[in-house]
């Protein structure tokens, strides 16, 4: 058993050119269904929208992504995830056999401040 979280799929071309061709946006949403095994993806990729794969545990996310960038290389891959908790948040892309991830990074709330300990920072 593993932690739910909120997957948004979103693509564009090498150039950064959002995705405009609505058969190559099928194509994207068909092939990620099967190679991810979950059929219920919502939405759709083209014109800047994304796929959302709500409340899931996709173990296998960076593996899949990575067959999807090198079945299509010229397409630039943006995954963005949001688990349960707060600092489950990251985006990964994917761009042919390349990928590189990123957390969020949340800081600490300043207390102090809240408290009336110290000035506004």
């Amino acid at each position: 058993m593993g932690l739910n979280r909120c997957f948004e799929l979103y693509a564009s071309d090498i150039d950064g050119n959002l995705i405009y061709d609505p058969k190559l946006a099928a194509q994207i949403a068909q092939r990620v269904s099967e190679i991810s095994g979950y059929q219920y993806w919502d939405g759709n990729i083209d014109n800047g929208n994304s796929l959302t794969l709500y409340e899931v545990n996709w173990y296998d996310w960076e593996d899949d992504m990575q067959k999807m960038a090198n079945e299509f290389p010229k397409i630039v891959f943006t995954l963005h995830c949001e688990g349960m908790y707060l600092d489950d948040i990251w985006d990964a892309g994917f761009c042919g056999d390349r990928m590189d991830s990123q957390g969020a990074y949340i800081p600490d709330l300043n207390y102090k401040y809240l408290r009336g300990l110290v000035d506004h920072p």
